[in-house]
């Protein structure tokens, strides 16, 4: 998630195509399509400000720790 988060990021700065996000999205769904903000994800995916904003609520209430190595690794 930490990585899809920086595809956001870089997708907002039209550093990276809708279309990369999506990819990396799609491959997350596929491991854990029962993952409830994934499917969230998934149905808002060609919306770029509904995407991000579910991104940060989900890392701001549901994730206890942010691993920003990964996070800054994905945007150098």
């Amino acid at each position: 998630m930490n990585t899809l988060f920086a595809y956001a990021y870089l997708w907002a700065f039209n550093f990276i195509s809708k279309k990369k996000y999506n990819a990396h999205l799609d491959a997350l769904f596929l491991e854990e399509s029962n993952d409830e903000i994934l499917l969230e994800l998934e149905e808002c995916s060609s919306d770029l400000n509904t995407s991000f904003i579910k991104l940060k609520r989900y890392f701001e209430n549901e994730v206890s720790s942010f691993e920003s190595n990964i996070f800054g690794k994905v945007l150098f």
